[in-house]
């Protein structure tokens, strides 16, 4: 009777490694899309990345006033990563259900701008404060495929083309620790 108890441990393994050979894909191109963006890859945090910009200085005499860098570079980058894993979504999906595995997943992103404090903890820099935070719970409250920004973050970025849908936030949907945040906004297609 240990025999199908076996099969599904196999039947397990077999899955993890599957997404395991996903995100190994997927944070390939993802770092390097970060990169080219002016973007700094902190850490991977479970299945997620955590990543800053608007550290490296661009050399642009003509430098818009009240613009963000940092800000375009990271809604540019998570634009591109999101086209990326959907297309890379889809052709797992496919292999996937030709062996009968259905399996869902999806990317949400969180961006928020501001100072945030860079320094060493545990041997590795990364970047912390409210700010920071503020990002995670805006990709906790993101739905799949999302690109969630604060109001601060769309006033930034507002005349630079973007597409944008207002989402309200309230009390019966709160983002996690910051509950005076009342809308954020979808970065569309």
């Amino acid at each position: 009777m240990g025999f199908p108890k076996l099969t599904k441990l196999f039947y397990l393994m077999d899955r993890e490694n599957v997404i395991l050979e996903i995100l190994d894909e997927y944070y390939r191109i993802a770092r390097s899309i970060i990169a080219r963006y002016n973007g700094v890859w902190d850490k991977t945090i479970g299945d997620g990345i955590m990543s800053w910009f608007g550290f490296f200085e661009k050399n642009i005499p003509e430098r818009n006033i009240g613009y963000d860098d940092g800000a375009l570079d990271a809604i540019n980058a998570a634009i591109e990563l999101r086209n990326i894993f959907q297309n890379l979504r889809d052709k797992v999906k496919s292999a996937w259900n030709i062996h009968g595995v259905n399996l869902d997943f999806d990317i949400k992103c969180g961006i928020n701008t501001g100072q945030a404090h860079i320094g060493l903890v545990y041997d590795q820099f990364t970047a912390m404060g409210t700010n920071v935070n503020i990002a995670n719970r805006l990709q906790e409250f993101a739905m799949g495929d999302q690109i969630i920004i604060p109001n601060t973050t769309m006033e930034k970025i507002c005349l630079k083309g973007y597409n944008l849908r207002r989402i309200s936030v309230n009390s019966n949907n709160p983002i996690k620790s910051f509950e005076d945040i009342d809308c954020c906004y979808e970065i569309l297609m």
